[in-house]
């Protein structure tokens, strides 16, 4: 039990290292890092399709943002045309591009005024259902909760060894 508390602080300190570097660099620069697959949905009765999904997390402007979108409404043919056609194919994504000016939010309630927040945007179009859901939360956030676990680690085996 011992070695694998080690072994998830160990892994919990690189991932803050990580998202220390990230945020270092969300300054000026927006990383994102996705794929595009084809999943089952299931419809009424014996009815499965399939639909697209999009999985990307973006680290900009202090935040780091996971985001879930499913369908392809407003994407060009073109793009479409590239996505996986094939339920479990993946194509993968990491694009880097400089930060722009964001849109001023204004904070309703107190989680948003940490910077922790949730969108869920929801739409039909000619039978389609598409629907993006995002979660963002700022940086130093996800540090804290990356650094609990080696801290309650090394604060643990201090206190057997008094």
């Amino acid at each position: 039990m011992r070695r694998l508390c080690q072994f998830i602080s160990l892994l919990s300190f690189l991932l803050s290292l990580a998202t220390a570097a990230l945020w270092a660099r969300s300054g000026h620069v927006e990383d994102l890092v996705g794929f595009d697959t084809v999943e089952r949905i299931a419809g009424p009765g014996p009815n499965q399709r399939t639909d697209h999904f999009s999985y990307a997390l973006i680290s900009g402007k202090g935040e780091l943002t996971a985001v879930r979108r499913r369908g392809t409404f407003g994407m060009p043919p073109k793009m479409v045309a590239a996505l996986p056609q094939n339920v479990g194919e993946r194509s993968w994504t990491w694009r880097t591009r400089q930060n722009h000016e964001a849109a001023i939010r204004v904070p309703a309630t107190a989680l948003e005024r940490l910077g922790v927040s949730r969108e869920h945007v929801f739409w039909g179009h000619r039978g389609n259902i598409d629907a993006v859901d995002s979660y963002t939360a700022p940086h130093w956030a996800v540090l804290c909760v990356f650094l609990i676990l080696p801290f309650r680690c090394i604060a643990a085996s201090a206190f057997n060894r008094a």
